[in-house]
């Protein structure tokens, strides 16, 4: 059994099974929980599970913290397990079937919308790390009580390093057009090029219904 196997089954256990959940959903970091009846809910336990790096209750609904891209897959796996296939059924059906009636009785209002939201943006958290820890090196750099005439001699490497720590802001859209059109099902070549189109400099050059358009707005 994999680690994100192993986690969905204890947390299910944890929270008193299938009859104690109310809903079940997950959002970029946490699985989402609302029970029916909270004395069955085993909280030090589970937030000692290996896994679990945090929690937070919120009105009615308990969160799990499992980190970014784990929480959907740990709650996908929570849904499988939900039933069992029946003797006689071909497994493989009963499985896909049971965990589309447990994805539709246990969701939340909007959970759809939101996990393709979070499908678009999680694979460019690498990138908004990378150019946060960038940043914050050539932030220490320029201290001269740090690292004394590092910015005055070497102008040039630190304003490399600049753009290195601005690359990913500077094609977002572009990341972002592209991810969009994976997640629905579209063109990513023209995902990308529809991106592009929306923060072309050229834009701020055409007046459309008695105003200039601004590239980038609303992208």
């Amino acid at each position: 059994m994999d680690k994100t196997a192993a986690l969905a089954r204890q947390i299910l256990a944890g929270v008193g099974g299938e009859g104690n959940i109310l809903k079940l959903e997950n959002c970029m970091t946490r699985v989402r929980v609302e029970v029916s009846d909270e004395q069955r809910l085993e909280l030090p336990q589970l937030q000692r599970l290996e896994g679990i790096k945090g929690y937070i209750k919120q009105g009615e609904q308990h969160q799990f913290i499992v980190g970014p891209g784990a929480a959907a897959k740990v709650v996908d796996e929570m849904r499988t397990l939900l039933s069992e296939p029946e003797a006689g059924v071909d497994v493989g059906d009963k499985i896909a079937e049971n965990k589309a009636a447990a994805k539709a009785k246990y969701a939340a209002p909007m959970s759809g919308v939101l996990k393709k939201l979070a499908n678009i943006f999680i694979p460019l958290i690498p990138a908004f790390i990378a150019s946060g820890l960038i940043t914050g090196i050539i932030n220490l750099l320029k201290r001269p009580d740090i690292a004394g005439d590092i910015a005055l001699n070497y102008p040039n490497i630190l304003g490399l390093l600049a753009i290195f720590g601005s690359a990913v802001f500077t094609i977002m859209n572009i990341l972002v057009g592209v991810n969009a059109a994976r997640v629905f099902g579209g063109s990513q070549a023209m995902g990308g090029v529809m991106a592009g189109i929306l923060s072309s400099p050229q834009l701020a050059q055409i007046t459309l219904f008695g105003e200039a358009l601004q590239p980038g707005a609303a992208g």
